[in-house]
């Protein structure tokens, strides 16, 4: 009725939505080879996680931007037929983001390091498996980030051309 009052009812406050991550995790201080419930490796498996994704997020960008323009569809179809094969984006790009995405494992094992003499702390992230075995992650997403730049430079250049043939 309308000349009842309006009365305002309490919501229960809701316990926030946490997500388990898959744990077969050793201790921070022995490293860890997947992912862990420990909020320090979280963090550091977050980081990790999003990264990856975004690395491999650019091809499925590209490909989106690319089937709008036809010639630039066709040119991009011929560069991914020669690109995709390549050790950087099969062995790493690709297969790191579904380890992490679809299967719940990652090959990187968290280390941390104090060197006494100069008091530098810090940590390593090494893959502990396949064929990047003992290089740095890190190093390696930078080398990604190279590759599809190196991409998507030979793309521009061959669209151009494809173009200036019509």
């Amino acid at each position: 009725r309308a000349d009842t009052p309006i009365r305002k009812e309490r919501i229960p406050k809701r316990k926030p939505t946490t997500i388990a991550v898959h744990s077969r995790a050793l201790s921070p201080r022995n490293g860890s080879t997947y992912f862990s419930g420990k909020a320090v490796q979280t963090n550091r498996a977050t980081s990790l996680i999003l990264c990856l994704t975004m690395i491999r997020l650019v091809g499925h960008v590209i490909m989106s931007e690319a089937s709008e323009d036809v010639n630039l569809e066709q040119v991009n179809n011929s560069l991914w037929q020669n690109s995709k094969n390549d050790p950087i984006f099969q062995n790493f790009i690709k297969m790191f983001r579904d380890n992490i995405i679809k299967e719940y494992k990652s090959p990187v094992s968290f280390s941390f390091f104090t060197v006494y003499s100069t008091k530098e702390k810090g940590v390593t992230y090494l893959i502990s498996d396949g064929v990047f075995k003992d290089r740095d992650i890190r190093e390696l997403i930078k080398e990604s980030i190279i590759w599809w730049e190196k991409y998507i430079e030979k793309l521009e250049a061959r669209a151009q051309l494809a173009a200036q043939l019509k």
